[in-house]
């Protein structure tokens, strides 16, 4: 079984691997409903929930987790999260640890910066408001989320990248105080040796289908790069990702079509190619049970209240 395939997109750039993402409830156009699909990447994230209640799945692991809080996802691990309020609030900063290394192989490269990549050494999972490290980890994060925001450079729709050497430098100096003040605090945490099976499965096969899901994809496609049967992989997909392939496929396409019915002037025959529906009638079925609207009904009432 292979495992090179992950989430395909860059976080950040590839000279400054760091972005901010941030989401909240506004208005009354669309669902209450706020997710993110079970997805993965190399990178580490710090999700800020500052707003709401909210369930978050690592690994297989359930959190339900009350705002506000710092959640850690550490490299590799397959993660989804969904608000469980109306209102709530959600940031993240997502790096590559390759980021924080410098050129001399000093102690803090040997012991810290060089294991943090090597999936070795690991944040810990959760940050709460009693924790001796709280003020200083929310501190270090306002920072870099004010940096990002007075640059103002977004990719896409939801993505804030820092291009000049000064923000970047700042933003660096923040994410390197974190990891020190939880090396003081020992909080860093040595990493399991092994990843468990089943996730490693799906993690392989959700990346296949994330860089393909423009183009028509089977479920033998996903059992077959996952190197499963079909059988067995649906069985296990639905126990690990809480619904069935074909499910999944379509709510993952419809979150990219609602995306882009905001953020373009693409037509919506032109939305559904992008996404992967070659069927009109299907598509604009599967986004009224999204919406409970047309897709151009849609971007008329989110412009309105944009």
């Amino acid at each position: 079984m292979s495992h090179d395939y992950r989430e395909y997109r860059q976080h950040g750039t590839q000279q400054f691997p760091c972005a901010y993402y941030n989401a909240k409830k506004c208005g009354k156009i669309a669902s209450d409903l706020f997710e993110v699909k079970h997805h993965w990447h190399e990178e580490i994230e710090l999700m800020f929930l500052v707003k709401g209640r909210f369930h978050v799945e690592i690994n297989m692991q359930q959190y339900q987790l009350e705002s506000p809080c710092i959640c850690v996802i550490n490299s590799g691990e397959l993660h989804a999260l969904r608000n469980l309020t109306k209102e709530y609030a959600e940031s993240a900063v997502v790096f590559h640890p390759r980021l924080l290394a410098f050129q001399e192989q000093d102690q803090m490269q040997e012991k810290i910066i060089n294991e943090l990549v090597e999936h070795q050494l690991q944040l810990p999972r959760v940050i709460n408001p009693g924790d001796s490290v709280w003020q200083e980890m929310v501190r270090e994060y306002e920072t870099m989320e004010q940096t990002f925001l007075r640059e103002a450079r977004t990719r896409g729709s939801d993505q804030y990248l820092a291009d000049t050497a000064g923000s970047q430098l700042v933003i660096k100096a923040s994410l390197l105080k974190i990891l020190a003040c939880l090396q003081t605090a020992e909080l860093l945490e040595i990493c399991e040796p092994k990843e468990n099976v089943q996730v490693a499965y799906i993690k392989t096969a959700l990346s296949y289908f994330h860089e393909h899901y423009r183009e028509k994809v089977y479920i033998r496609d996903l059992a077959s790069c996952a190197g499963l049967n079909e059988q067995y992989f649906c069985r296990l997909f639905r126990r690990v990702i809480r619904m069935s392939p074909v499910e999944y496929m379509n709510s993952y396409r419809m979150k990219k079509a609602v995306s882009l019915l905001e953020r373009t002037d693409l037509s919506v025959t032109e939305v559904a190619y992008e996404c992967g529906f070659h069927d009109m009638g299907g598509f604009i079925r599967e986004f009224k049970k999204l919406t409970e609207t047309t897709p151009l009904q849609y971007r008329k009432k989110f412009r309105m209240h944009s």
